[in-house]
């Protein structure tokens, strides 16, 4: 008997899996509302009724969508190296801001606030995280020399956050369209922002030396 109570679980935690797998792929193409309980079931091939034995509803797997998607970069942040270069820390961090922020696009963040209200404070409470994280990684790159001591570590953390959000809310057709470029260039402009090393203060009025724009890409490579 215990071993059927065993297996049974295994079973349906599998298809809870599968489940948020699917509703994973499904949002990320169609958006929340676009994707209904039953387009789920129907693409996991699971009866609707198996689907609630396992969520309560579609609220709740909306906010297990959340926890997964967040989960995956608080585990990436647990394994970074930590003695490696400030800059470099920054740009794999920015890389994987890039992967959380492409799911939780402007369209997507507004249903999670119109529809599913609990799965919307998830979100809002982990991407403080997300600019807690940031700001310690700047503040890491002050206790090393690389980033300016003078700067506010928790505003420059929010400020690149809103700056990837914007590369992905973005009209088509327009300068900011091509992501890839984009996100470079702002990265760039961010570090060079950050960098105790940059000659004197009058960066804030002229172009960003060449020798460190140099140093950035080698640092990012």
């Amino acid at each position: 008997m215990a071993a059927f109570v065993k297996g049974k679980h295994l079973l349906n935690g599998m298809t809870r899996e599968r489940i948020l797998q699917s509703a994973i792929t499904l949002f990320a193409r169609y958006g929340l509302r676009g994707v209904s309980v039953d387009t789920i079931c129907h693409s996991v091939g699971i009866a609707k009724k198996t689907y609630y034995t396992l969520y309560d509803s579609k609220d709740e797997l909306v906010e297990d969508f959340v926890e997964t998607t967040f989960a995956e970069f608080f585990h990436f942040i647990q394994q970074s190296p930590q003695q490696i270069n400030a800059v470099t820390r920054l740009s794999a961090f920015d890389e994987k801001l890039m992967t959380i922020l492409r799911v939780f696009h402007v369209s997507l963040v507004e249903d999670l606030k119109r529809c599913h209200e609990q799965a919307f404070r998830v979100f809002m409470n982990h991407r403080s995280t997300l600019v807690a994280c940031l700001a310690a990684v700047i503040e890491y790159g002050k206790r090393q020399g690389t980033f300016r001591n003078t700067i506010d570590s928790s505003v420059l953390a929010e400020l690149r956050l809103l700056e990837i959000e914007m590369l992905f809310s973005a009209p088509p057709q327009t300068p900011f369209s091509d992501l890839h470029n984009n996100h470079e260039q702002l990265f760039e402009h961010y570090v060079a922002g950050l960098l105790a090393d940059v000659k004197g203060s009058s960066y804030l009025t002229t172009n960003v030396p060449d020798e460190l724009t140099q140093s950035v890409k080698t640092s990012c490579a």
